[in-house]
């Protein structure tokens, strides 16, 4: 079950608009509700779900186009499928998982290294694009539309931290370590700040916990730096330059946000409807924020203000209820688990809610593809924290040797 999860998360970001990837969808869940099925299941887990579906169910009724809006919201199917397997089978570990999403988080941020590398050997021509958007397009990464959308990799990549933290092999070492700096240097590529900031807070975060890490971490950050230079990416002078004329600058973000508020408080309980920010934030925009091209700005850059103005307080509170008992549970273990091995874990999982819960501030929306499937897969690995890892049954020869050592 581990291995058709991790061939299913590998293989989401490329085939996910084709008929393949639904084939494989249903094929990965037939087999784990078969496989659920021969232990007795609870489906309590799914009370705290059932408020952010059913908000997002009204949201789309309620839009001005319901069949398209519908289409944005596909994947929180295959999220939601996630996370009932992560939830109910036993035999995936918390450990597992850690692993399997540092696998994904490599394949993300390689994907975006070989798009910008085919362009820069100039196999490609660029289509009137800047050079991070082109090496996204060529990335051919559907889950990656926008250079920001890269903060995906930044958020999975607290889990090749958490392997450092906890696991005790070198080439594990090694291969975590070349995932964050592959992430790092993916961020880099495309100039996202965002990305970068929820990177900077993970690798905070785990330094906390164990400070013998930085012996590994500032290498490794210096070496980002001189790749950075090296390359000529500037990204760290984009992180310093905030005056873009466009919704990537403060003012740019900030019009944005006060129209989505001032949506809000024009249906403050249900909101506008699922999309409605795109077609209808520019009646409230305010008069000193600049204005974009027709279907140029989709979403508020802010998870939160995106909910409110298009769910209103019913959707924010559905949100709310989604994340509080996976975070409650994280810090719970972080600070008393029953092992050094469980603590970790538990902030590793910190880490990553924390990663979300900066990039909503700042970009999130649930109409990019990518973020239902992070907050259902964080989910799921929350719901394995504290649990006790599996127990091999024991041979014969075991049981024998066990036997004679009691007779004596």
């Amino acid at each position: 079950m581990i291995m058709g999860m991790a061939i299913y998360l590998v293989l989401l970001p490329f085939l996910a608009p084709q008929p393949a990837a639904l084939c494989l969808l249903c094929l990965t869940s037939l087999f784990a509700l078969t496989q659920l099925r021969q232990a007795p299941v609870s489906w309590w887990f799914l009370l705290p779900v059932m408020p952010f579906l059913a908000s997002n169910l009204l949201a789309v009724l309620r839009a001005d186009s319901p069949v398209i809006a519908a289409g944005f919201f596909s994947f929180l199917l295959p999220g939601l499928i996630l996370f009932v397997i992560l939830s109910q089978d036993r035999k995936i570990t918390a450990w597992a998982c850690m692993q399997v999403f540092s696998v994904f988080a490599l394949v993300m941020a390689l994907s975006v290294l070989l798009g910008w590398l085919r362009l820069r050997i100039g196999a490609v021509q660029m289509q009137g694009e800047d050079i991070p958007q082109a090496a996204l397009r060529l990335s051919h990464n559907v889950l990656l539309t926008v250079p920001n959308d890269v903060s995906v990799t930044a958020i999975f990549a607290a889990f090749p931290l958490g392997l450092l933290m906890q696991s005790a092999r070198r080439a594990t070492h090694v291969l975590a370590l070349a995932t964050l700096f592959i992430t790092l240097l993916a961020l880099a590529l495309v100039r996202s700040r965002t990305g970068l900031l929820i990177a900077g807070v993970e690798i905070l975060l785990a330094v906390c916990l164990q400070p013998r890490l930085l012996a590994w971490i500032v290498p490794l950050c210096l070496l980002g730096v001189a790749a950075d230079a090296g390359l000529g990416l500037r990204s760290l002078a984009k992180i310093a330059f905030a005056g873009e004329q466009d919704f990537h600058g403060v003012e740019g973000r900030f019009g944005l946000w006060v129209a989505a508020w001032r949506m809000f408080l024009a249906a403050p309980l249900l909101g506008h409807g699922a999309q409605a920010f795109g077609p209808g934030h520019w009646a409230y925009l305010p008069s000193w924020a600049p204005r974009f091209p027709e279907g140029h700005v989709l979403w508020a850059h802010n998870l939160y203000l995106d909910l409110l103005a298009e769910q209103g307080i019913f959707g924010a509170i559905a949100f709310i209820i989604l994340l509080a008992q996976p975070l409650c549970k994280a810090m719970r273990v972080a600070r008393h688990g029953n092992a050094p091995s469980q603590r970790a874990l538990g902030w590793t999982a910190l880490s990553a809610f924390a990663g979300v819960l900066v990039a909503a501030g700042l970009e999130l929306s649930l109409i990019r593809r990518y973020v239902p499937l992070t907050l259902f897969a964080l989910l799921g690995f929350a719901m394995k924290l504290g649990t006790p890892e599996p127990v091999e049954p024991q041979r014969d020869s075991d049981r024998s040797e066990l036997r004679r050592c009691c007779d004596r």
